[in-house]
């Protein structure tokens, strides 16, 4: 199908000039924009006619694909935003594939949810390949350079670890388990260059760790257990960042089975131990990575996996059980020091450590619920708050790396009002209002604001209003110039009310309202992505703290007075 440009030309001179829009093939190094459904029925129809450069704009609809835009430089953007465009993976795989992104590739405005991860294939001893491969996230997968915005990633599961192969005596080694995908974005591999900001991850579930081959009693030790895939986002590169967005209710999965001891006549080889837990939001790998302006609440850690059996060869030495994997963290995992800035933890936890195997295996220790301890983490201007267990797991050495911005709150500290949304928001007299360090806010290298300058700090929250704004009822006791930043990942409102009805914010209640009110009541996720500064209890007309059901006749009435 041809492509429409908008071009201007002059006709020749017989009467009047003319203005006239042509249809023509696209003309060499001109970027065209392909419309979804208007010029194309399917997104993977637009996406294969489209050529390097161009934008893909996606109307309002529920697209049941999957896609594949791997080595490909294009802009794929949901014109309505993630509250109206739904790619839904069916639970047939991943929903996005997009390895090797090239320079200038951006993914804007989607809701994509149902994805389910293809499992890593097993180990084959026969052909050298002995391991087991890792699985798939469920939602995007990602490498090269791709920006990845204002999109919500809902209900995505990651594909389980390959199971390694069994050794074979002169052969070939006991093969590790794969490690299980992430639920919903993998942006990994020492090439990623991209960035993720302003993105919502609920719901989703990392995969399972695949299990570790057994060795051979002659002369193999027993493989590793797979480690299980955390439940929203794998992340690798350089520097990678997060930035701008909520980690809601995900879960990591489960760490891969150990081997179980094998025997030999009057011989028993070493039963393994089980796999770690995927943490319950984001795992990054090397480079140096930073937690920015983010909130993480209720996520869970996965479980550890199971011991290998042990066992008792004929006149032999009994072999125990191994102990079973560690419960993974309830936010993050990371084997490189983490920076954190500006963020809000709430009600995360960590996954139990797995049972021991048979014959005497002990259990596994619990994970943090936050995350490992390294004395080189950066901490700074970030709030904690309900947590289960142990912040983190070790030993923490909090006097060197924080001061006083470095807060533990307890449960009166912090105003939580129930809503979905401005729960999370220091409440009247918290502690964390005008109590943060200027110099330690993060830096706005993504340029969210649009001014070109990204060597200044970040200069909206996470809901996108300013960053600083002063309480004259508090006493600066922050670092640096005034106005001083709030503690977290939100600034205190100073003032806020909600007007019934009035599900948009836009200061009234009418028919404006009522698509809102429907998103509100359908999708409250999505509802709190899109009108982030916006509240839930607005359309709660019948008063019982909740936005249900039964609020939608007293809103109909309401708006028909």
């Amino acid at each position: 199908m041809p492509r429409l440009i908008a071009t201007q030309w002059l006709a020749p001179r017989v009467g009047c000039a003319a203005a006239v829009l042509l249809v023509i093939a696209p003309l060499p190094g001109i970027a065209a924009v392909l419309h979804v459904p208007a010029d194309y029925p399917t997104i993977a129809a637009a996406v294969a006619a489209a050529t390097s450069t161009d934008e893909v704009h996606v109307g309002p609809g529920v697209y049941t694909e999957r896609l594949d835009l791997s080595s490909r430089r294009l802009t794929l953007r949901a014109t309505a935003g993630p509250a109206f465009t739904t790619i839904d993976g069916e639970g047939l795989g991943t929903v996005i594939t997009w390895t090797n992104a090239v320079s200038g590739s951006v993914l804007e405005g989607f809701q994509i949810i149902n994805g389910r991860g293809a499992p890593g294939a097993a180990g084959q001893p026969t052909s050298g390949f002995q391991n087991g491969a890792a699985g798939r996230a469920g939602g995007l997968r990602a490498s090269g350079v791709l920006v990845v915005r204002n999109c919500v990633f809902m209900n995505n599961v990651g594909g389980a670890g390959g199971d390694g192969a069994d050794s074979i005596v002169g052969q070939f080694d006991a093969g590790h388990g794969g490690t299980g995908g992430a639920g919903a974005v993998s942006a990994d591999g020492p090439d990623f260059f991209g960035r993720i900001y302003y993105c919502t991850f609920y719901n989703n579930s990392g995969g399972r760790g695949g299990a570790a081959g057994r060795g051979h009693v002659l002369e193999s030790q027993p493989g590793l257990a797979g480690l299980a895939g955390p439940g929203a986002l794998a992340m690798s590169g350089p520097t990678p960042t997060p930035t701008l967005c909520s980690f809601l209710a995900n879960f990591g999965g489960t760490g891969g089975r150990g081997a179980d001891a094998s025997q030999y006549f009057n011989l028993a080889s070493q039963a393994g131990m089980g796999g770690s837990g995927g943490a319950g939001a984001v795992a990054m790998y090397g480079g140096q990575p930073t937690l920015a302006n983010c909130l993480f609440a209720r996520n869970q850690g996965g479980s550890g996996g199971e011991g290998g059996a042990g066992a008792t060869p004929d006149g032999g030495s009994a072999v125990p059980g191994a102990i079973g994997g560690s419960g993974g963290a309830g936010v993050i995992s990371t084997s490189t020091a983490l920076t954190t800035r500006s963020c809000t933890l709430v009600e995360n936890a960590g996954g139990t450590g797995g049972t021991g195997g048979a014959m005497g295996g002990g259990a596994g220790s619990n994970g943090p619920s936050t995350a490992l301890a390294l004395s080189s983490h950066s901490i700074r201007n970030t709030v904690f708050h309900l947590n289960a267990g142990p912040q983190f797991a070790g030993s923490m050495p909090i006097g060197s790396n924080c001061a006083s911005d470095f807060v533990l709150v307890g449960g009166a500290n912090v105003a939580f009002a129930g809503e979905f949304v401005h729960g999370y928001r220091p409440g009247p007299g918290s502690p964390l209002i005008d109590r943060g360090h200027v110099f330690d806010l993060p830096m706005d290298t993504l340029d969210v604001d649009g001014d070109f300058l990204t060597g200044e700090s970040l200069p909206v929250d996470l809901a996108g209003i300013s960053r600083r704004i002063d309480d004259p009822a508090v006493a600066d006791t922050g670092v640096g110039p005034p106005p001083m930043p709030d503690i977290g990942a939100y600034e205190r409102l100073p003032t806020f009310t909600v007007t019934a009805g009035d599900m948009n914010c836009d200061g009234r209640f009418d028919n404006y309202d009522i698509d809102v009110f429907v998103l509100a009541l359908v999708q409250p996720v999505v509802y709190g992505h899109v009108h982030r500064n916006c509240s839930l209890l607005a359309g709660d007309f019948d008063a019982d703290g909740a936005l249900t059901n039964f609020d939608i006749d007293a809103f109909v009435a309401a708006l028909l007075e």
